[in-house]
Order: structure tokens, then sequence, then C-alpha cells
């Protein structure tokens, strides 16, 4: 039974492989959102620049925007502003700024679509307040939103550690991410990159440290993470990219002090969580987000109800026994995972999202949790069935499930609302 249970999953593992999204980076919700890049910038060799290039990075749903048709082309006219204030609180730059996104008609209705955008403004040293507005004409007021952007205190002083640059990687291209430090657990080629000006080494030391949840995020490993190595800087020229937009540019060469330290975050597990990175006297905050975690996964109890579907008697007491549960889960679906190389389980994710679906379309009369009645859990370990054939009958009818490419047929007595598998 075990070994049959393998092969069915390992045949789900294919389907899950052929059908992943093409980009690896998700999304949290946001529908519109922006964060900024602070960059030193360095005029002359002897260290003294009163200047930052802020990078304002953009991203926007397609579904937020108001598309106009114009020569059978849809278009949506957007016009940003970037009002900079001092101490004082009085504006004393506003920055504008237009472009013309386009759509096609296939997108009138595109859940995955986000635009891009990467304004930068070249900008003296100093602490200011900002205020970022979007809008089109056909749609005031479509995104406002308040920030600060400090002065960065590096040319004062030597080994000066900049501000946290996050970045993932996609189609062999480093990207800007444009988030609010926060990753999604399927991210893969997640890095730091980190400006130093006159760094007082080429290597540094930094320790990142798990912070304990505050809710329940639920599917959450107890592990305690205290991690400390060293970072190397770079020694070329960095190009980010922003998703077809203009690229943002890294620059170490040999007559400028500044320098940037990489941190790539492939080299560590890091599981669903809180996190602090410590650098010198700096510290950053970030999280990985299980985001569209399957419902079955949330609460530890159901998780066990569903995982037991599939355990032999000595597995069963093994996880009653263990105290970590999610550990357990995770640690069982490792060796059917079809990317070793990240935490992120293909296999332990479709098997869940699959109980959800049980639960929700294979309740009866007798059981409301659809992944315990016959349908649910055939559904688990097959997924729907190429074909279904029904047989009315006076007392009674029959319900056949056909698996064609591994040659299975499940068939179902349907008497009172109720599913009975008869072979």
């Amino acid at each position: 039974m075990k070994i049959k249970i393998i092969i069915i999953m390992i045949i789900v593992n294919c389907a899950i492989l052929i059908s992943q999204e093409s980009n690896n980076y998700k999304y949290k919700k946001s529908r519109i959102y922006h964060s900024i890049i602070i960059q030193p910038i360095e005029y002359s060799l002897k260290g003294a620049s009163d200047s930052i290039m802020v990078n304002f990075l953009f991203r926007i749903h397609h579904d937020e925007l108001l598309f106009i048709n114009e020569n059978n082309t849809p278009k949506a006219k957007l016009n940003y502003s970037i009002a900079l204030r001092n101490d004082e609180n009085i504006i004393i730059k506003r920055y504008t700024y237009n472009d013309t996104l386009y759509s096609s008609n296939s997108n009138t209705v595109n859940n995955n679509l986000y635009y891009f955008k990467n304004i930068n403004l070249l900008i003296s040293n100093k602490n200011y307040k900002y205020e970022v507005e979007i809008d089109q004409k056909e749609r005031s007021n479509l995104y406002n939103k308040k920030g600060i952007i400090e002065e960065f205190d590096g040319y004062r002083k030597n080994n000066g550690i900049g501000n946290l640059i996050y970045t993932y990687t996609y189609n062999d291209k480093l990207f800007a991410s444009v988030l609010d430090s926060s990753f999604d657990f399927r991210t893969e080629g997640l890095s730091f990159y980190i400006p130093i000006y006159n760094p007082a080494s080429k290597q540094y030391k930094f320790n990142i440290t798990s912070i304990p949840p505050t809710k329940n995020i639920g599917f959450n490993i107890n592990q305690q993470t205290n991690i400390t190595d060293e970072a190397s800087l770079i020694d070329e020229i960095l190009s980010l990219n922003n998703l077809g937009n203009n690229e943002i540019q890294l620059i170490k060469n040999n007559d400028s002090p500044i320098n940037y330290l990489k941190i790539d975050l492939k080299n560590y597990n890091l599981y669903p969580g809180n996190y602090i990175l410590r650098i010198d006297n700096k510290s950053y905050k970030f999280s990985i987000e299980y985001l569209e975690q399957p419902s079955s996964l949330k609460n530890i109890d159901f998780a066990i109800k569903a995982l037991n579907l599939i355990l032999n008697s000595e597995e069963e007491k093994k996880l009653q026994d263990t105290e970590d549960k999610y550990k357990f889960i995770f640690n069982y679906f490792k060796p059917l995972d079809t990317s070793p190389k990240t935490l992120y389980n293909e296999a332990m994710n479709e098997y869940f999202r699959r109980v959800d679906y049980a639960y929700i379309n294979y309740s009866d009369f007798n059981e409301k949790n659809g992944f315990l009645t016959p349908r649910g859990r055939i559904y688990i370990l097959y997924g729907l069935p190429e074909d279904v054939e029904l047989e009315n009958n006076p007392n009674y009818s029959i319900e056949r499930w056909i698996y064609s490419k591994i040659n299975k047929e499940f068939e179902f007595e349907i008497k009172n609302g109720l599913y009975r598998l008869l072979k």
C-alpha cells in the first residue's frame, strides 16, 4: 500500500512540475505598491559627495487601471507625482512624470499581470518626507502614500553601511524587488545587497535571527534560527532589472569608495516566519511568508487528520509521538519534492490543496469533511478523473470515475445522498 501511495504522489509531482507558474517570484495581495532604493553617489576620488540617488520602484496591478481604447489599442495614461518636504513639512521640490501603459484586448481582466515603473531622483543628501501620488485623468487619487528618505550618514565615516536592497533571480537575471520586506516562501534566488562606503575589509560578519511569531501563521516549524556567517563585497558592476523597465545599476569600480555587500539567502534554510538581519550597527527586519497556503495546513489538528489518510500505522504512531508536528509533515514529503534546492515543497502543497478541494466538494450527509468521504480520498490520491459516467437505476445510481492514463476505474453507489465505494 505504501509503495502504491508513493507512486501516486510521484505522478502528482510530475503534474505539478508541468503546471508551475512561469514567474518564480510571487507578490503579496497589494494591488499598487512602491518601494525605494537609496544609493550614495560619488563624484570625486576624495570621498566628498552631498548627493544620493533615490530609485522609486512601482508595481501596479492591471485591474486597478482604466484603459481607454484609442485606435483599437487599450491605453492607460498615468500621472506620477513625488513631493519632497523638509523638516518643517514645507514642499521644497515636486517631480512629475507621465506614462502610458498598453493592454491587449485579451487582458480585460488579468489577476496575474503587473506593470512596473522605475523613477530615479538625484537629490541632496538630507532627510526628507515624501509623498507619492498616482492618478489618471479618468480616475483621480489612484494611489497616495507617504514615507521618509533618511540621510545617508556613511559619507561622514569609514565603513558607512547603507539601506538594504532586496533582489531575486528570474531567468538568470537579477531583479530589484518591489515589496514591503516580505518574501513568498516559494521565491527562488533571494539576495540582499547593501552599499558600504569606504569598507574596512572585503568581508563582513552578519547575523540572522528568527523572531517569535505574534500570531498564528499556519505552517510553522518550531526552529530557532541564529545564523552567523560572513558575506563578501562584489567586484563587478551589477545591474538590477525591473521586469523589463529601466535598469538600476549597483556600481563597483576601483575609483569609487562605494562597494556592495552581497548576502545570498539560498545558502540558509529560512522557513516561514519573521527575521532580523544585523550587520555592524545596522539591523533590518524581513519576513518569509507562505502565500496561498492551503487552508488545511493552517490548522495543525486538521492537517494531521488529513495526513493520516496516507500514513501506515507505524507512521501514525511516530507522528503522534512527535512534538513538532509541522516538521514531521514537512519531512514526510521531502523525498517527493520536485525542487529539493528550495525549502518550498510542491508535493506537500499539492496534497493539502487537494484536501481543501475535497473538503468543500465531496462532503455528504454523513460526513461534512469531504476529504474523509470515499470520493474525497480518491480525489486526493489521483486528482480529478479524466471522465465520469453516470448510470441511473430505480433505487440507486452508479457514478464511475475513469483514469485512462493510469488504467484505473472507481465505482460509487449513490443512494439516499450517500456515496459508497463499490470497486
